[in-house]
């Protein structure tokens, strides 16, 4: 069986998205429902799993604000 954790995978954009499924995802760590972190910078875009406490972190500085 293939080693998922370190592969590379070619795909295209099509209409502005990039679609990610497939077996491999859960064999590299990725399970449904997990939070994601996704870094942007020229040519590149990171996934990681978000750490938890970062994300309740992210989640005390929100301010909510009642939209009626």
């Amino acid at each position: 069986m293939p080693d998922f954790t370190h592969c590379e995978f070619y795909s295209c954009v099509e209409g502005r998205s990039v679609r990610l499924c497939g077996d491999w995802m859960a064999q590299a760590g990725f399970i449904n429902g997990m939070p994601v972190k996704i870094r942007v910078i020229k040519d590149c875009i990171v996934i990681t799993p978000q750490n938890t406490r970062e994300l309740w972190g992210c989640i005390e500085r929100m301010s909510v604000t009642y939209i009626n």
